[in-house]
């Protein structure tokens, strides 16, 4: 409400007009602001208890009890949550308790109490004043009694919530509460009583409570704090479920306050190994995440080596049960001080977007139903990680992007390793999981080659004979066959590609062709007589025929299926030449990018292969290489496609072949490219089977790619 005054004090604004009244205004926040704070702000019933058992945690208890009874009857249902922790005095009930965002926990009271540390020494959980209120979101109504050690009485207290749905100021609203003499001598702590529960408790709610309970501490605190649920009498500790330890690979490891990390890989196998990195560490400390310790868990979840794995754990779950306890407790969790920050690692919270990375590169990445990881964060060490004001998430800043990016390196350090212990299994689901089989019609050949001379020899008649002969040429023209559709595929391929490095290049002088010519047709509706503008006229429609001509140069090269079904044949082909045909439409694309591209021509060699199948190797690798460049640091980023003795050779000055992956880079799905889809270079090592050729990485850095072909 406005006080005013009839003769105006000393104005505080600009004197624009006469005044004719002042004064200064009260903010008065109206009583359903606390349901806003509690009932509505908090996402569900789970969390709500969560945040209430967080708040136990802050006062030191060793022990809560999680008490239902008739859940299943919301209006007749109670909750009880139990703690034995220190207790509030009657200052502080009815002093900070009662005080919407206290700053009772932010050190600046004197109390004993008080402060970013409990008397135990805890780091508190809690700073923004708001967490007791989650009780609205389970009740109505609330009976809260509290007792501080050593003390003889017990503070009791009730709340109504309906109470701030009325039509009233918050200051308004009136909490009775009365001390009494103890009934038990050597009990303290906080026990709130909840009544007419707003919702049902099914078995379905509270599976989510116990899995989030359990995942509540984190795997690696110390501290004693228990916590157990009482269901209508049935009592049940809450426990881990999984065995963090038991992984199929993990990777663990400390980052320090400079970015340095140490860390350690182990595997199902046996194998381990530690090394140290700096991951990536911004200058600006307020866009820093800070030093953090972590643990990422990793399973396979396909049939053979997941049944490897159980049976070398020694665990008696099954394929299903184990899949669904991975998948329940999936994600990669944030602990801050020992306790969950939530929703991180939740099942359905992918908040480094893993799903969406692996869609990509399935092969190499891991989604986030096979992942348990967790972050172990500290208040104090981590200060630009702030909480949202409903305490479910932190505020997405400078310093929280950055933790991402650096779990995410983390991560590939993992997947990396993964892929090829993977890779070293003698297990055939790699191949089976493949989108992109390996060609070998010539094994295949040779194969049934054998079978049939076998037959020749056990067989006797010249009738048998001929229909032994006439197998074998079906067989070869079969495979002549599959060879060349598989060449003409390439073509098709070759073509896409090019297309669209050709057409970027088409767009500028089609619009430079189309100016002229709208000019002309201009000066022509016009009436042009001067000879000088007629001759500018002959000059516009020289130049458009000029481009035009360069257009068509360029059009040619997009038309290697121009020839006949046997042009796309094994053939004798100038190799030199073929590469200049490749190249030449890429120049402009390299310049673009600032990259240089240079052919050396030292052997002049006449290979026997096909054309098409020579330009989409050729254009696979000079994307693959262009990308690469422009990931290095040297100042003139290059390209160089030289000729050898037996074939020609890609080379880039990007930052190379991450080690321990050369070989996996022609597996189908890999890359180390975020964008990219992995079958590139398999696709490039296939099309060379069908042509008697190789690609082979011979350097990893500088990342060298050589090509053999037959002479």
């Amino acid at each position: 409400m406005a006080e005013l005054h009839a003769e105006p004090s000393p104005s505080l604004f600009p004197d624009m007009s006469t005044t004719i009244a002042e004064g200064k205004g009260r903010i008065r926040p109206r009583a359903r602001l606390l349901k806003t704070i509690g009932a509505e702000l908090i996402s569900s019933e789970v969390v709500a208890v969560i945040e209430l058992v967080r708040n136990s945690y802050d006062a030191d208890a060793t022990e809560v009890e999680l008490v239902f009874e008739r859940p299943e009857t919301p209006s007749l249902a109670t909750l009880e949550i139990r703690d034995n922790g220190h207790g509030m005095s009657r200052e502080v009930l009815l002093g900070p308790w009662l005080e919407p965002a206290t700053d009772w926990k932010s050190g600046k009271h004197d109390a004993p109490t008080s402060g970013e540390h409990s008397p135990a020494g805890r780091r508190r959980l809690g700073s923004k004043g708001v967490g007791r209120f989650a009780a609205q979101r389970l009740g109505s109504h609330l009976e809260l009694r509290t007792r501080p050690t050593q003390s003889e009485s017990e503070l009791i207290a009730l709340f109504d919530w309906t109470a701030l749905e009325r039509d009233q100021y918050l200051d308004q609203v009136r909490i009775p509460w009365r001390e009494a003499t103890a009934e038990h001598v050597d009990a303290h702590g906080t026990h709130l009583c909840i009544s007419r529960l707003r919702d049902p408790w099914t078995p379905e709610r509270f599976d989510k409570l116990k899995l989030g309970l359990s995942r509540l501490v984190s795997p690696t605190m110390r501290e004693d704090f228990r916590i157990t649920v009482v269901i209508n009498g049935a009592s049940d500790e809450v426990r881990p479920a999984l065995d963090a330890e038991k992984a199929m690979y993990a990777v663990e490891g400390e980052v320090a306050p400079d970015g340095r990390c140490t860390i350690a890989y182990t595997d199902i196998n046996g194998a381990s190994e530690t090394w140290e990195r700096t991951v990536v560490w911004p200058p600006e400390v307020a866009a820093q995440c800070g030093p953090f310790r972590f643990r990422i868990n990793a399973w396979d979840l396909d049939r053979e080596p997941l049944q490897m794995f159980l049976k070398k754990t020694g665990s008696k779950l099954g394929l299903r049960d184990f899949r669904t306890i991975i998948r329940d407790h999936s994600g990669v969790s944030l602990y801050r001080d020992g306790f969950r920050i939530l929703p991180y690692g939740e099942p359905d919270n992918d908040w480094l977007r893993l799903d969406r990375r692996r869609v990509n590169n399935p092969t190499m990445r891991l989604s986030n139903n096979q992942i348990l990881g967790t972050i172990q964060l500290s208040a104090d060490l981590n200060p630009e990680l702030k909480d949202q004001t409903n305490r479910e998430g932190l505020v997405t800043n400078d310093a929280y992007r950055h933790l991402q990016e650096v779990v995410l390196e983390l991560l590939g350090y993992l997947e990396m390793r993964r892929f090829n212990a993977r890779r070293a299994m003698d297990i055939d689901w790699q191949r089976r999981s493949s989108s992109l089989p390996e060609l070998d019609t010539d094994a295949a050949h040779d194969q049934i080659e054998t079978l049939i001379e076998g037959i020749q020899k056990s067989s006797g008649g010249a009738s048998e004979t001929r229909k032994v002969e006439a197998l074998k040429q079906a067989v070869t023209d079969f495979r002549d066959s599959t060879a060349d559709a598989v060449r003409h595929y390439a073509s098709l391929a070759a073509v896409g590609q090019m297309s669209g490095l050709v057409f970027r290049q088409l767009r500028h002088p089609v619009r430079q062709i189309r100016s002229d010519l709208d000019l002309v047709r201009e000066d022509l509706r016009s009436g042009v007589q001067d000879p000088e503008d007629l001759q500018d006229l002959l000059e516009s429609v020289e130049r458009s025929l000029r481009r035009l001509t360069e257009m068509e140069a360029r059009m040619e090269k997009l038309d290697p299926l121009a020839v006949g079904r046997r042009g796309r044949r094994v053939s004798s082909l100038n190799l030199a030449e073929v590469l200049v045909e490749v190249i030449e439409p890429w120049l402009e694309e390299y310049d673009r990018h600032g990259v240089m591209l240079e052919l050396k021509v030292a052997h002049k060699r006449t290979v026997r292969s096909n054309r098409e199948v020579i330009h989409q190797v050729v254009s696979n690798l000079l994307d693959n290489a262009l990308w690469a460049a422009t990931q290095g640091e040297t100042k003139t980023p290059r390209v160089t496609v030289e000729l050898t003795a037996d074939g020609f050779s890609v080379v880039d000055s990007g930052p190379g072949v991450p080690e321990g992956v050369g070989g996996a880079v022609f597996e189908p799905h890999f890359s180390t490219r975020e964008d990219g889809h992995g079958l590139g270079l398999t696709l490039t090592r296939d099309l060379l089977k069908t042509v008697g050729g190789r690609i082979e990485l011979t350097s990893s850095k500088p990342a060298t790619f050589a090509v053999t072909l037959k002479s």
